[in-house]
């Protein structure tokens, strides 16, 4: 378990410190005044009382001792300190004296700008869980931090320069590059979307890259500094064990999040969004229907009117042979342009009572039952673009004969009534 130091004795040779073995250096050597955050005094006070109490002082001994003052979520929480932990790992006596000597050779900490970088305090952990501050950035930038003889975690803010070199000079054995995945990431990241979920960039003994390309070429490709678990020290021969677990889908994350029928919902709500955002008409396929993070808050916007809309799809699949979810995102889609006329729409095309030659209702009822015995079934677009087509031609009276839309046309709006 990485700690803070408990021992008095140092090591004088320049290489990693053992556990135990930096607190009595830093915690003689530096004051509380000597950092420039609230956070890090009350890490470094936290470090020195336990240290000179002679009481353990590893990461979880500081976390719970923080949590008992009513510190931990002041100073970033356990993310933070197991940034800390990870960072200082890997730091030799050597370094650590010289990071010492610069601290304390730095002008005294003024008091934060309020207009300059938000404090820790202020804050939110859900949108900046790893803080960079000019301690740990010092830290950080000793050594290597790929490099381990054995397995090992630590957490790196992992820099556009740092993602190219290793890249470059690291990625030795690694399937090809997917454009449309590293397209899809640097977006993300562009848009601020990037979530620190805790998913390892893996490097072997020798600090050849195992797994985390598509992650590193994003941040070349978004010129954006992202955190990053690094696993390191692990055998080559682990590279093939990786990548063999199920992908967790939209369904699944909308699933932890409490929604009943995730799996209908999801997708009946990536062709909302991608109907909402324009995407539909897309030739390429890549984030037609929204990334997981975009489709998870869309839902969260709109849980009660796609609720309603996925109990239109199950009443019309106990009618026809439908597919509940594209049924469900139709019926939204015609609410949102008119929600009494679309609960007028979809009557009749339910029981089909009253419906003659023409009727725009009837000949979607003919296109959805030929679809499901179809041995070429058509795209799921294309089957949304009929239920469109369908409601616009209704809602002008208009007699049609078919419903057909390609993907070289803009896909079809729901109109309003006149």
């Amino acid at each position: 378990m990485a700690t803070f130091g408990s021992a008095d004795d140092f090591d004088p040779l320049d290489e990693p410190l053992p556990p135990g073995q930096a607190a009595h250096l830093v915690t003689s050597e530096l004051s509380a005044s000597n950092f420039s955050t609230e956070a890090h005094r009350l890490i470094f006070e936290t470090v020195k009382d336990l240290h000179q109490r002679g009481l353990p002082h590893d990461l979880v001994a500081v976390a719970v001792e923080l949590d008992q003052r009513g510190h931990l979520e002041a100073v970033g929480g356990i993310e933070y300190l197991l940034r800390c932990a990870g960072a200082a790992e890997s730091v030799s006596a050597t370094d650590l004296r010289r990071f010492v000597a610069e601290i304390r050779e730095a002008p005294a900490s003024a008091p934060r700008d309020p207009r300059s970088t938000p404090d820790i305090n202020q804050t939110s952990r859900e949108e900046n869980p790893v803080t960079t501050t000019p301690e740990l950035d010092m830290i950080t930038t000793v050594g290597d931090p790929t490099i381990s003889p054995i397995p090992d975690v630590r957490i790196v803010n992992v820099t556009p320069d740092m993602a190219a070199d290793w890249l470059a000079n690291r990625n030795t054995r690694n399937r090809n590059l997917g454009d449309r995945r590293v397209a899809g990431y640097i977006a993300e990241m562009n848009r601020g979307d990037w979530r620190f979920n805790g998913d390892a960039i893996r490097f072997d003994t020798d600090g050849n890259l195992l797994d985390g390309q598509h992650r590193l070429a994003a941040i070349v490709g978004s010129g954006a500094t992202q955190p990053f678990v690094l696993a390191v020290g692990l055998p080559a021969s682990a590279q093939d064990t990786m990548d063999q677990g199920a992908k967790r889908t939209i369904g699944n994350v909308l699933q932890m999040h409490g929604m009943a029928d995730s799996s209908n919902i999801a997708a009946a709500a990536q062709l909302c969004w991608g109907y909402v955002h324009g995407t539909l008409g897309n030739a390429q396929s890549q984030q037609r229907r929204g990334t997981s993070q975009q489709i998870v808050t869309f839902v969260d916007g709109r849980a009660e009117t796609l609720d309603a809309a996925l109990k239109q799809g199950r009443a019309l699949r106990k009618m026809l042979p439908i597919r509940i979810s594209t049924a469900a995102a139709a019926y939204w889609i015609i609410a949102q342009a008119e929600p009494e006329y679309a609960a007028l729409f979809w009557g009749p095309l339910l029981d089909g009572a009253g419906l003659t030659s023409g009727s725009p209702i009837l000949v979607l009822r003919n296109r959805l039952t030929r679809e499901a015995g179809a041995p070429r079934k058509a795209e799921t677009r294309q089957i949304l673009a009929a239920y469109i087509k369908a409601w616009n031609a209704w809602l002008e009276d208009r007699p049609i004969s078919l419903l057909m839309w390609r993907d070289n046309e803009p896909f079809p709006k729901a109109n309003r009534p006149a």
